[in-house]
């Protein structure tokens, strides 16, 4: 008689979690002023720059006096928001918070340091002594101009203008920061690696985020017309993932990239 036996070997496999880098997800908003509504409906705005998903369990959001001083949650989605409320989520009415935390921040200003779960800063928003911008008239908020650039940088930050919220004051949550009212300034301002190897250096290396989360929302249709789409890999890149999810593109093209 044999007998025929069988091993089970179970093999554990570790997959090591990549800690985020600094400047991955930064502080891209902040309404130190509260909103029209209410003084203390202050709220943040956090941005991944980043084309993954980023965990922001034990992640940390806190001002040099520790208020306010927050523990995160969740995650953070390629390219997109993460929105904290302050006290509760009636701050912002038709936006939902990712977090609701507790702690005023002062007028006469605060820095805010993101740290990750293992106590990395990952970014940091103004320095101490007052905001960089924002006002209370108005109610407008302290917006980043590029989320490429230094967040204690004064000249990176300015004074939003595009209204919110029926009247709650001037910003973009979850949105987009517009510098000077119009669309045209993100695109003026912003350009690609590649452009800047063949012509003057006109400002920041980088790819207007307002264009590339513009295509990223759009739920019907994008029409567009362009000529030279070299080096643009992140617009083609979000594009592409618009016609994936049975988005409509049609566009006029040069002939370096076709297929839209």
């Amino acid at each position: 008689m044999y007998f025929l036996k069988r091993l089970l070997i179970i093999v554990s496999v570790a997959i090591p979690l990549f800690a985020a880098s600094a400047g991955d997800v930064v502080i891209s908003e902040v309404a130190w002023m509260g909103t029209t509504g209410s003084t203390s409906n202050e709220w943040i705005e956090l941005y991944n720059t980043t084309g993954s998903s980023v965990s922001l369990t034990s992640w940390t959001l806190k001002a040099a006096d520790n208020t306010p001083s927050v523990t995160l949650s969740g995650s953070i989605a390629a390219y997109s928001y993460y929105l904290l409320e302050r006290t509760d989520d009636n701050t912002i009415p038709g936006l939902t918070a990712d977090k609701i935390y507790t702690g005023a921040m002062t007028d006469t200003g605060e820095q805010l340091v993101l740290r990750d779960g293992s106590n990395n800063v990952i970014d940091t928003a103004n320095q101490n002594g007052s905001w960089f911008a924002g006002t209370t008239t108005g109610r407008a908020t302290m917006a980043r101009t590029d989320v490429a650039l230094s967040g204690t940088s004064s000249t990176n930050w300015h004074t939003s203008n595009a209204s919110y919220g029926s009247g709650l004051g001037l910003g973009t949550p979850k949105a987009a920061n517009v510098l000077g009212g119009t669309s045209d300034d993100w695109y003026t301002l912003y350009f690609t690696d590649h452009l800047n190897t063949v012509m003057p250096d006109y400002g920041p290396k980088t790819i207007a985020t307002a264009l590339i989360d513009a295509i990223d929302n759009a739920t019907t249709s994008i029409d567009f017309s362009v000529y030279g789409f070299n080096g643009c890999e992140e617009i083609i890149e979000a594009l592409d993932a618009a016609q994936a999810r049975s988005v409509t593109v049609r566009g006029v093209v040069d002939s370096y990239q076709s297929g839209f």
